[in-house]
């Protein structure tokens, strides 16, 4: 990827292809890395359109799985492209696909690494191998996260939804709950059981009290 940024930057005119990627998406700052716009924009489809005319096509491969995997994700009313479209029925390809096509893709990327050799027929070391894949909280994050979206969705609308927008699901609030829970034991940010649910009630008796006076 930096190959192709920096190939293209000396003449301005081919950077038409890579129209979303700018100096700070190909290197960034530890506080950029955070920024899932720039993530969303470098595993775009015009991206892997172009890796795969460099003939980066396993790179172009996951760059073009995760695109699709966000376009999914981001499903919502009055969308123009189809696959951001509303799911309306527990048979739509997109939810097949989450299920089947992108768990088994990093499935098979893992056994493939796993098969691999070194040139001379060696075993290639375990920290070789892991840089050959993405790591395995990442790895097993998004298979989760995929499986949980068909689950949800399957469940909703067996439950009588006409439809799901996937983009509408959200755990913001659940980690927002949990940051005031650690939050509420200052230096003490492992709470056991007991402190957990003491905060918990705190937490839950102040909304309550605030809805009264208000």
């Amino acid at each position: 990827m930096i190959s192709i940024y920096e190939e293209r930057a000396k003449n301005p005119e081919c950077l038409v292809d890579l129209h979303k990627i700018s100096y700070q998406h190909v290197f960034p700052t530890t506080f950029e890395k955070m920024r899932v716009s720039f993530a969303a924009e470098i595993l775009s489809n015009s991206v892997s359109v172009v890796l795969q005319n460099n003939g980066h096509y396993e790179f172009a491969n996951f760059v073009k799985a995760v695109d699709h995997f966000f376009d999914i994700c981001n499903s919502s009313r009055n969308q123009n492209n189809p696959q951001k479209a509303p799911i309306q029925s527990i048979e739509d390809s997109r939810l097949t696909w989450l299920e089947n096509d992108f768990i088994n893709y990093f499935l098979k990327w893992q056994e493939s690494v796993e098969k691999r050799k070194k040139k001379n027929g060696d075993e290639f070391t375990k920290v070789e191998k892991e840089k050959m894949v993405l790591s395995v909280a990442t790895r097993e994050g998004l298979m989760f996260t995929a499986k949980s979206l068909v689950n949800i969705t399957k469940e909703t609308m067996e439950a009588g939804a006409d439809y799901v927008c996937l983009r509408r699901l959200s755990q913001d609030v659940l980690e927002s709950f949990f940051g005031h829970v650690r939050c509420m034991g200052r230096s003490n940010r492992n709470p056991n059981l007991l402190d957990f649910g003491y905060r918990a009630h705190n937490i839950n008796f102040t909304k309550n009290l605030k809805k009264f006076f208000v």
